[in-house]
């Protein structure tokens, strides 16, 4: 089914239950649940049946990072996976031989280091930072990576970073001067740079939850 073509028609009741030896109502079911998952799409009418929908890349997204929560995984163990990830990331990012992915980071750099942070509403600061992260993955030029930082991120990302820096404007430009220094070092092609801060800035994350006693919100939540 994921390797069908999108849109194309998987199959209608009689067919599918003779296909797989099973009945009509099973076969609902199963569809249901298919159709809740957005991998199927029902049609009625003439011409109707089941059509086959490839998952978004969102969905999987929130699906992968649901899981994580179900697993009870902390908000150390993310910071710690995170922090892994981003640094294998910027690495490749620094050694990239695309100048026009290499231009587009510098360009947008530029651009957020002309932001006055402490105007910006929270909300645009994160979205204008993660944009740069997203940039330096696209310079890494590795999918999978991109993908675990992007599950992390929905898994606790966006909570912490609206619970640390809200009503917290001095941590909102450690984090911004932090964010540029970083992102200048991937430009730079400074690969000891990027792990120095790396570190440092999971260091700064782990201080300000430890202050705060930040968690990750519950699933469902």
């Amino acid at each position: 089914m994921l390797l069908a073509p999108q849109d194309s028609l998987f199959g209608i009741h009689d067919d599918l239950e003779k296909r797989y030896n099973t009945s009509r109502p099973t076969l609902r079911q199963v569809m249901r649940v298919l159709e809740h998952e957005k991998l199927v799409v029902v049609k009625r009418g003439w011409g109707g049946g089941y059509f086959t929908r490839r998952p978004d890349h969102n969905d999987t997204i929130r699906m992968a990072a649901l899981d994580l929560k179900l697993q009870h995984c902390t908000l150390e163990d993310a910071i710690e996976a995170s922090d892994g990830v981003m640094r294998t990331i910027a690495r490749l990012a620094t050694q990239s031989t695309d100048d026009t992915a290499r231009n587009a980071l510098a360009d947008a750099l530029d651009d957020f280091e002309r932001l006055s942070v402490d105007r910006l509403p929270l909300a645009e600061y994160l979205m204008r930072e993660r944009e740069l992260t997203d940039l330096v993955s696209g310079m890494a030029a590795n999918p999978a990576l991109a993908l675990f930082m992007s599950v992390l991120y929905e898994l606790g990302g966006r909570h912490v970073g609206k619970q640390l820096f809200r009503d917290r404007p001095d941590r909102v430009e450690t984090r911004a001067r932090t964010v540029v220094q970083f992102t200048r070092a991937v430009v730079d092609g400074d690969v000891q740079i990027v792990d120095l801060l790396s570190v440092r800035a999971s260091r700064m994350l782990q201080q300000w939850l430890e202050e705060d006693g930040t968690a990750i919100p519950p699933a469902g939540a």
